[in-house]
């Protein structure tokens, strides 16, 4: 992953993480001036685990496993791709909520 692990991008994982939000970034995006991230509910996760009995390491995921269980985000930071993701996912979990 191009980019420094600045305290900001320490900070949004560890706020992500305490929100039950987990983050999965990829290399850069769209010739590389672009960042792009996953954000998904670390309780879906862990329902994936307990129905298939397989423990799940998010750094190894890659994008075609996390399309159905996330939402992207993009950004010219991997700071802003990463808080873009988390918000994406919010925004959608507060609508999911909604239809309940």
């Amino acid at each position: 992953m191009n980019g420094e692990v600045t305290n900001e991008l320490r900070k949004i994982y560890r706020k992500a993480y305490s929100d039950g939000i987990w983050l999965l970034e990829f290399a850069p995006a769209y010739g590389g001036n672009k960042y792009l991230a996953a954000a998904g509910s670390i309780s879906n996760l862990e329902k994936i685990e307990k129905q298939t009995g397989k423990e799940i390491d998010v750094s190894k995921l890659e994008l075609g496993d996390v399309v159905n269980i996330s939402l992207p985000g993009v950004g010219k930071t991997r700071e802003e791709s990463c808080k873009n993701a988390i918000k994406a996912w919010k925004e959608y979990s507060k609508q999911t909520k909604k239809k309940r």
